[in-house]
């Protein structure tokens, strides 16, 4: 078995109307209805003791016991351990006679109790002259670990009843419980994928839950709205869009998969605030940080689209004289002003009047205002402060902000993109007096904001990613923007809200007739941007 998976579970032998002494469960009265559950009920986890358990496997030949460290309460279930073993490679290996000294002894206690009913030592079930009563059944006791603790008893009883379903039942049996399975919430399901992570079971649980359509726990009328991107799944909490995540790229679900990752990348992540860094507990859920190189994929095309948001303005600052250019800016044919050659930077002004100078200035004290206030995109700091340096060294420390729960909710999540565009787009139309009309950047930016909205919120979730494509390592490299083979030192031309060209060195020029995925992978992962060709 893998290193740092569960221990192997010990065999504990219960005779006839005796009860284990390490349980203080009274058995009740009469036994439970050994029928299965049926529609929401499949996660209620009802009281049970060895004497009666609750039954997943009416034939089951053994009891499956799992004492949560928390509460301390045990859980029993009766389940078939030939379909455990057939459904889970894990609960397989350690089961098998051949394998391991605990399936030997399982074996053994099998046979004698075969061998008791055969000879008339034990009476046999009132309801099934063929089963044993579940008190003379075998106890396998499952392995109890953070992870399992983490998941807790109603995702393990659902993980059991998966792997344990009879796939010889009737169409109707089956039907009914696709049907349970796919109104299961996605919080449930995904710790249903934790643990089959754990326990190396995911084929089972991937090949039931896909024959079931599980798409999240969403009602069948509303499932396409999660096929497409819209403004509305902005609205949902963390939680659910990484949960949604997990499980399509669990099932390989192409358009929920990529409908959420796009949604994620536009809103970012409170756990990314500070960075992307794994979460300092032992264990956790695993849609807190998706595997498969998921979440670093995600964080990395965020930044690439705030990086362009940031370039575009870094662009107008340059071209106003507020930051220094390493080259001139080149003419542009829609500007008449002259060039004013003192700091070897071209008029903005559109007008070429004697003020112009004037009007440049005023325009990029007005653009920095609006985009370190208004808008907050950019950052106005001292170069002479060390931040190491504090002159209040009394023993008092300003009052930390609380941990995050597992939802996160004690700390906001970041600016969303599609914010951050609308707030640019409200750019006032500045000018230095009436003669000066449109000598601001709000005629400029206005069509390139729309161009770089056309990507952001278009409901395909061209930011977004394919589960097909993901999952095979040829086509990730093909596909992944952080992947550093890609062509990551090109430049584009922007015209307007369009890209006129891509340039790519050693290569040319790209045609432009690219996938509507492509251009978006081109437009925000440039190393240079011409903004106004």
């Amino acid at each position: 078995m893998p290193q740092g998976k569960p221990s192997l579970p010990q065999l504990v032998e219960v005779a006839k109307g005796e009860q284990p002494s390490d349980h203080n469960h009274a058995a009740p009265k009469t036994l439970p209805n050994r029928q299965r559950s049926r529609g929401k009920d499949i996660n209620v986890v009802p009281d049970s003791t060895p004497a009666a358990p609750i039954v997943i496997s009416a034939s089951g030949d053994i009891v499956l016991e799992y004492t949560a460290i928390s509460s301390g309460n045990s859980h029993y279930w009766q389940v078939s351990s030939k379909l455990l073993m057939l459904g889970s490679p894990y609960f397989g290996a350690m089961l098998d006679s051949d394998k391991f000294m605990e399936g030997r002894l399982l074996a053994q206690q099998r046979q004698a109790l075969v061998d008791r009913m055969a000879s008339g030592a034990v009476n046999s079930s009132p309801g099934d002259n063929q089963d044993p009563m579940p008190a003379m059944l075998p106890i396998v006791k499952i392995p109890v670990s953070a992870k399992s603790e983490l998941c807790g008893v109603e995702a393990i009883q659902i993980f059991l009843k998966i792997l344990c379903f009879d796939l010889s039942e009737t169409e109707e049996v089956q039907d009914a419980f696709h049907h349970d399975l796919r109104a299961q919430s996605s919080v449930l399901i995904s710790k249903v994928i934790d643990l089959a992570e754990w326990f190396n079971s995911t084929k089972p649980i991937r090949t039931t839950l896909r024959a079931a359509q599980y798409r999240g726990g969403i009602k069948s009328k509303s499932s396409a709205s999660v096929k497409v991107f819209t403004l509305d799944m902005l609205k949902l909490k963390e939680r659910r869009i990484r949960e949604m995540i997990l499980i399509s790229a669990f099932l390989g679900l192409d358009d929920i998969l990529k409908a959420m990752t796009h949604t994620l990348i536009i809103l970012g992540s409170r756990y990314w605030r500070h960075g992307l860094e794994r979460p300092m507990i032992e264990e956790y859920p695993n849609w807190k940080y998706l595997s498969n190189g998921l979440e670093e994929e995600l964080f990395h095309r965020r930044q690439c689209v705030l990086n362009t948001l940031t370039d575009l303005q870094a662009h107008f600052l340059r071209s106003y004289g507020g930051l220094e250019s390493d080259e001139p800016i080149p003419k542009r044919k829609t500007t008449l002003g002259a060039a004013f050659s003192s700091r070897n930077l071209e008029l903005q002004c559109r007008n070429g009047l004697d003020n112009g100078m004037q009007c440049d200035i005023f325009h990029l004290g007005q653009m920095t205002r609006f985009f370190a206030l208004r808008t907050k995109t950019i950052f106005l700091g001292s170069t002479l402060v060390d931040e190491n340096f504090y002159i209040d060294e009394s023993d008092e420390s300003p009052e930390q902000p609380a941990g995050l729960k597992e939802d996160g909710a004690h700390e906001e999540p970041q600016f969303a993109i599609n914010q951050v565009i609308a707030s640019l787009k409200q750019y006032p139309d500045y000018q230095i007096d009436n003669n000066h009309t449109g000598c601001g950047i709000r005629r400029r930016i206005l069509p390139i904001l729309d161009g770089v909205e056309r990507f952001t919120a278009d409901n395909r979730g061209l930011l977004g990613i394919q589960a097909n494509l993901w999952q095979s390592p040829e086509s990730r490299k093909q596909i992944a923007w952080s992947e550093k083979q890609g062509p990551n030192d090109h430049t584009v031309y922007i015209q307007f809200s369009r890209i006129l060209k891509i340039d790519i060195p050693l290569h040319g020029a790209v045609k432009i007739n690219l996938s509507p995925e492509d251009q978006a992978r081109f437009m925000f992962t440039a190393a240079k941007y011409q903004w106004e060709t």
